[in-house]
């Protein structure tokens, strides 16, 4: 089977992805002769493009950059101060922006690290409309279907079977709930993907794709023995927060083995506001003297 591997890049995620590559290749993670595909609009700068091409050729890869602004409607459900931008909505138009000839493709967020193999991804047979791995959070699955529950999955790593979604008309189903539902809709195009292929998806091992809900997970299962995928989801990064620990360490440690230096993180916003408030109380002593 043609099978490619998809990621969706601005330029806020250029230094992230490198991060990620080079451990998807530490663990051989996507087999060599996989297309690479970087789903893009004009959020991602010609220079960015530039040092993506060449941190790719770097692991003797290369990949097809597509421009997909066109394909993309301009009233996404992305609300004021969301985290997100209208990227993250391209896994909902890739069997129409990848080439026919591609029958299947396996997605991944970039805030992501591989600490193993996820190569058998790129096999894996999906019966469904997708293969996904459980979000680990019930208040996602009540708030969808009801006091009940249901099924919800993260939309971090999936396997789809384009040439199912061609056949089926999949994007379809999403612009009717992007249209109707749109009081349901909290977590952008993931909650989109719940509510269009709700009990149509194949479970993955939840080891593909650890995110802040599975880690949770810790406290009864061994983590560390079975984790492929840490994702970072949520606002909060390794790059652009304080927070510490064993997963974010292990991500300044993929970092420094890229750029060769460690990563400084950011000072907390006490930190920051003391020494904003420092500077000030400093300038006023300043002009307060005379000379």
């Amino acid at each position: 089977m043609n099978t490619a591997c998809v990621f969706c890049i601005d330029d806020a995620y250029v230094m992230p992805f490198q991060v990620f590559f080079h451990s998807l290749q530490a663990t051989g993670s996507i087999p060599a002769d996989t297309s690479l595909y970087i789903l893009h609009t004009v959020a991602l700068s010609s220079t960015s493009i530039g040092t993506l091409q060449a941190s790719l050729h770097r692991y003797g890869r290369s990949a097809s950059f597509v421009d997909a602004t066109s394909l993309i409607p301009a009233d996404l459900p992305i609300r004021p101060g969301d985290h997100v931008s209208p990227a993250t909505f391209y896994r909902l138009f890739i069997a129409e922006i990848l080439p026919p000839e591609i029958e299947q493709a396996v997605y991944l967020d970039v805030d992501m690290l591989a600490l193993r193999s996820i190569a058998a991804l790129f096999q894996e047979p999906v019966q469904q409309l997708l293969a996904a791995a459980d979000h680990c959070s019930p208040d996602n699955e009540i708030r969808l279907w009801g006091e009940r529950g249901g099924t919800y999955f993260q939309a971090g790593v999936l396997v789809i079977p384009l040439q199912t979604w061609r056949e089926q008309r999949i994007l379809q189903r999403f612009f009717a709930v992007m249209a109707n539902e749109q009081e349901r809709i909290q977590w952008w195009d993931q909650d989109v993907l719940n509510i269009s292929l709700q009990n149509s998806w194949d479970r993955l091992p939840i080891w593909f794709n650890v995110g802040q809900h599975a880690r949770r997970l810790g406290e009864s299962v061994d983590i560390f023995s079975n984790i492929r995928l840490i994702h970072y989801d949520g606002s909060r990064k390794p790059w652009n927060s304080p927070i510490n620990d064993v997963y974010v360490e292990l991500w300044r440690d993929a970092f420094k083995q890229v750029f060769g230096r460690p990563f400084k993180a950011p000072a907390p916003v006490y930190v920051r506001l003391a020494s904003s408030f420092h500077r000030k109380f400093l300038n006023l002593l300043k002009s307060r003297v005379r000379v």
